[in-house]
């Protein structure tokens, strides 16, 4: 088998690396079949333009056994593979297949939108929900720092430096230690409101924020 296949004689039929409902949003490896054919290419494999570079070839027989073991999900109905697409699931596990800028575009919108409903519930003191909600915004962007501040943040006030320090270490690719620091500072400085005693209010506020 060559070592570059245009995507064009492809078509996508399902995923690897399946996720859990903490794992989402996020991008996901597609599974491609030739099209018309009983071959498949699962990764690991390089995505380059219009090519799929290395790919690791099994025949449909491999892919239902690893479809019955849950390593990978297969779609009901296949789709053509495109160039420069990225395949990605929301938080309902529906797959979207788009392009990659537009697929960038979503996921960022959908970090955006946790990470806002992560700091309002930090503000309550709902650390569960807060840290839940940071963690999905991370499955969206993995490069969002401020979602590992709060979480930083959150193991702050639950007296936890250990695990502050583990959200230290992993935004050390993205943040220095001493920026990291103030901005862990600036989310624990935050002064909780307090208790509202209208449930109208709270209401509101769960259905505005939470999943």
């Amino acid at each position: 088998m060559s070592s570059v296949i245009p995507i064009e004689h492809l078509e996508v039929i399902g995923y690897s690396d399946p996720r859990t409902k903490e794992m989402v949003p996020s991008v996901v490896p597609p599974v491609f079949r030739f099209t018309g054919e009983d071959r498949a290419l699962v990764p690991p494999y390089i995505l380059n333009g219009g090519f799929v570079l290395r790919p690791v070839e099994i025949d449909m027989d491999e892919v239902l056994d690893l479809a019955a073991g849950r390593d990978i999900i297969l779609f009901e109905q296949p789709f053509p593979a495109q160039a420069d697409f990225q395949l990605w699931l929301d938080q309902s596990f529906v797959p979207h297949y788009e392009y990659r800028t537009q697929a960038e575009e979503n996921l960022l919108a959908l970090s955006r939108q946790f990470m806002h409903c992560a700091t309002v519930a930090f503000r309550f003191n709902n650390l569960e929900e807060s840290d839940t909600q940071a963690s999905a915004a991370i499955s969206a962007n993995p490069k969002c720092v401020e979602s590992l501040a709060l979480k930083a943040a959150i193991r702050r006030r639950e007296n936890n430096p250990q695990g502050e320090r583990l959200m230290a270490s992993l935004a050390e690719p993205y943040l220095d230690q001493a920026s990291f620091r103030v901005l862990v500072d600036s989310y624990s400085a935050v002064v909780m409101p307090k208790p509202v005693v209208s449930e109208k209010r709270s209401s509101t506020y769960r259905i505005a924020c939470f999943r």
